[in-house]
């Protein structure tokens, strides 16, 4: 039987690509490039450090001038947004567009989903929502790796197997642990804060472990398709009660390996203590300083349209 080719995203061009490795910095001699595991952890990196994951579109256009469709998917329309147009994006541009990078330079890749995972103070354990965040999988030296490029993005690839962990930004760690929540096969991608965040001490019962891993991703090793991310893209731009419905979340990891978040009106930036200087953490008050902070801090300037929604979300009762 014959099928379409439309399972999977396009790789990049020669000309996507080359642009894309200017975006992120890369610091490789693209030409030579060999689909290795150094080079995928230089590219991870690099992508993590300088394109924001970004919600502004969902929280903001939803509530003014929305549009009558979700962007749509695509390695084009990806490479457009998050290197034409130096903006940021959600973790389904970020994933198409890493993936398409990684395939130019010849990695098997393919895309998966994954259920973020949210405390539930009123019933003392941990819910897992819907399965629409797209992980990236790419094999590479016999194994297969994971990569999370979302809010909670781990700057490096992580094995997919039991108790493999990575350090990353803002000397956070990472650990993948076996689930069966959910049938065989499935993963949890946990996280712990660096030794020295006060931010770590976690209510009673939410770490039952005593080892201060939290669960942030859960996921299966499960192929999905554009036609699946379609679907899911729907869902997440018109369910009013997604998350990236309800807030503004902008994030990356800073150059100098912390972390910096802003969610609604507050700001974070962690570092590692050799850079402790430039921690802080603000909460905005005005709509000049926010737009301040996306500029400086992340990068993006917001259209008239999504500045105008800012003003009427956030501080049109602000005399």
């Amino acid at each position: 039987m014959k099928f379409a080719d439309t399972h999977e995203y396009a790789a990049l061009t020669d000309t996507q690509f080359y642009a894309y490795a200017k975006r992120v910095g890369l610091a490789l001699p693209i030409d030579t490039c060999s689909p290795n595991l150094p080079t995928l952890r230089a590219i991870t990196y690099a992508h993590a450090c300088t394109i924001p994951f970004e919600s502004s579109q969902i929280r903001l256009l939803r509530h003014h001038s929305r549009p009558t469709a979700p962007l749509a998917l695509s390695s084009a329309a990806a490479f457009d947004q998050l290197v034409r147009a130096g903006r940021g994006g959600y973790c389904y541009f970020h994933g198409i567009l890493l993936a398409a990078a990684l395939r130019h330079l010849g990695y098997s890749v393919y895309l998966g989903t994954g259920a973020i995972c949210e405390w539930n103070a009123a019933d003392a354990a941990f819910d897992i929502c819907q399965s629409d965040h797209m992980v990236v999988f790419v094999h590479c030296e016999n194994k297969l790796f994971v990569v999370e490029m979302g809010n909670h993005r781990c700057s490096f690839p992580i094995e997919v197997t039991p108790g493999a962990t990575v350090i990353a930004a803002a000397g956070e760690t990472y650990q993948l642990r076996v689930s069966n929540i959910a049938g065989e096969d499935n993963f949890l991608l946990c996280h712990k804060w660096a030794p020295w965040v006060l931010e770590k001490t976690m209510p009673h019962g939410v770490d039952p472990e005593n080892d201060l891993f939290l669960p942030v991703v859960h996921f299966s090793k499960k192929r999905f398709r554009p036609a699946d991310f379609n679907a899911l893209n729907y869902c997440l731009n018109y369910c009013p009660d997604h998350k990236l419905q309800r807030y503004l979340i902008v994030s990356k990891v800073t150059e100098t390996f912390g972390r910096a978040v802003l969610v609604d009106l507050t700001f974070k930036r962690r570092e590692t203590p050799e850079h402790g200087h430039l921690e802080r953490v603000v909460h905005i008050t005005t709509l000049h300083e926010l737009l301040n902070i996306l500029k400086v801090e992340f990068g993006i300037e917001w259209s008239q349209d999504e500045v105008a929604a800012a003003q009427s979300i956030f501080f049109s009762s602000i005399k």
